[in-house]
């Protein structure tokens, strides 16, 4: 058995590693927002519109921007969402000009209680996803650390 940078086991199981089984999981959750997947919003997401959260919910739920840099082992479990100037939303950064708003968006796992991390990621059995909707500013700011949850 091999693991990964992450301590996850990198064994085959059916013909896939767990990476790949993470990452199928991942997709499944994003496309099921709401239904089988917790969603977590900070302060500045909420502040945004009903129609840019649902932009934003559509670009997650379609996400194909995948690169080494947002999607550690290939778990697919991290975007970045971006309002350009005519206040649309896209997963692609604008080319040539500026962007009105960057948020970030993060799936991570938890026991079923919610109460502490998941161990076992590809385990639906023990592990619940939960997904993170904010702001790129608010990122590591812990003043924004308040958080509500919306089922």
């Amino acid at each position: 058995m091999m693991v990964g940078s992450l301590g996850i086991p990198v064994w085959p199981i059916f013909g896939y590693t767990c990476y790949e089984i993470i990452a199928k999981l991942n997709d499944e959750a994003r496309a099921r927002i709401g239904l089988d997947t917790t969603i977590w919003h900070n302060h500045g997401f909420m502040q945004l519109s009903t129609q840019d959260q649902a932009s934003i919910r559509a670009c997650v739920v379609s996400y194909d921007s995948w690169n080494i840099g947002n999607s550690s082992e290939s778990e697919r479990d991290f975007g970045v969402v971006f309002q350009h100037s005519d206040g649309t939303w896209t997963s692609y950064a604008p080319d040539g000009e500026g962007w009105l708003n960057v948020v970030f968006w993060e799936i991570s796992y938890h026991d079923l209680t919610l109460s502490r991390p998941g161990m076992t990621p590809w385990d639906t059995a023990t592990t619940a996803r939960i997904l993170m909707l904010m702001l790129a500013s608010e990122y590591d700011e812990p003043a924004n650390a308040e958080v509500y949850c919306l089922v």
